[in-house]
């Protein structure tokens, strides 16, 4: 109960009379769960409100992946909690803030996070249930160069990790300004050794099933020394000129006899 006095004054501002009344002011009972209408100005009380969801996040294996949510309310405490893969139940996070966050790794891999809000009334209010996935990352990849003979396979094989990961490759030949789409679809790029793959500049994007993208480095196929042709024997009489000739395929070649 509260007691009000309300003055009336002409326009002049002189006091003209004055009443006393009581004010009766419905305060929510604890546990309440407020209405779109359940606002108190009078007493200060607002509204306890998730104004922002928290969000599925895409983490790279090892990396740190968060998920926050916005609250409005009086004197907000939170709790998270979490369920792995295969679990059955929740249980409580040692996490007490806005933002839940985890380093991703397999255990974590799918974890489903939510969020329970409490104002300082005890109204409570619960999260939209968000997951915690891994996103595609490179896991391994080789140097930047890979070698081959002539005529012989030059492979370039990469590890990724994610789910549902697809590979594209693409390459660009020594003298060419832009790349192509190749027909390999693997993780392991294979080609036949030639003078037109010598040079030539590969790389391949990775994809997951949801829709994340990571690139693996540019390598380049260089072919490596090849005798293509062997010297022959040869018979000169004396004092006559003998030669040999070797022939060879690959870059910057030296030769010693």
């Amino acid at each position: 109960l509260y007691t009000a006095t309300v003055v009336v004054k002409n326009a002049s501002g002189k006091e003209i009379g004055s009443a006393t009344t009581t004010l009766t002011v419905a305060i929510p009972a604890l546990g309440h769960n407020y209405g779109e209408d359940d606002i108190c100005t009078v007493c200060g009380v607002h509204k306890l409100v998730i104004t922002q969801q928290p969000k599925t996040t895409y983490t790279k294996m090892g990396e740190v992946g968060k998920t926050t949510v916005e609250a409005e309310g009086d004197g907000l405490t939170y709790k998270w909690y979490i369920k792995n893969e295969g679990q059955s139940k929740y249980s409580r996070s040692s996490i007490t803030g806005a933002t839940y966050s985890c380093r991703m790794s397999e255990k974590a891999k799918n974890r489903r996070v939510t969020c329970i809000i409490t104002d300082q009334y005890g109204n409570e209010v619960q999260t939209k249930t968000v997951l915690f996935r891994e996103a595609a990352s490179i896991v391994s990849e080789p140097k930047t160069a890979a070698y081959a003979k002539k005529d012989k396979t030059v492979k370039v094989t990469i590890e990724a990790s994610g789910d549902g990961l697809t590979y594209q490759w693409y390459l660009k030949n020594a003298g060419s300004d832009k790349y192509t789409k190749s027909t390999i679809k693997t993780d392991t790029y294979t080609v036949t050794m030639s003078e037109k793959v010598n040079g030539r500049r590969i790389r391949c994007v990775v994809k997951d099933k949801y829709g994340n993208k990571v690139e693996t480095k540019t390598f380049i196929l260089r072919m490596s020394a090849t005798i293509t042709s062997q010297p022959e024997s040869v018979t000169v009489k004396k004092g006559a000129t003998a030669e040999a000739t070797v022939k060879a395929a690959g870059d910057g070649l030296t030769y010693q006899w």
